[in-house]
């Protein structure tokens, strides 16, 4: 499993922001706020597939 910061996933993924946020479930308010503040960390495993989302200042928001 892989660890990257949302903003760093979201360019080496070649993925929107508010496409990632609908495609797991999530508000895309509430990950733009995430990628903005820069302590939103993204899981993934092969495939770009995202497993889990931590916030450094907060607890886990999302896992698979």
């Amino acid at each position: 499993m892989k660890e990257l910061e949302l903003k760093s996933f979201l360019e080496l993924s070649q993925q929107t922001n508010h496409g990632l946020a609908m495609r797991l479930g999530i508000s895309p308010q509430k990950m733009h706020a995430w990628k903005k503040r820069n302590d939103c960390y993204v899981k993934f495993g092969d495939n770009w597939v995202v497993t889990e989302i931590n916030l450094r200042i907060e607890k886990k928001v999302y896992e698979r």
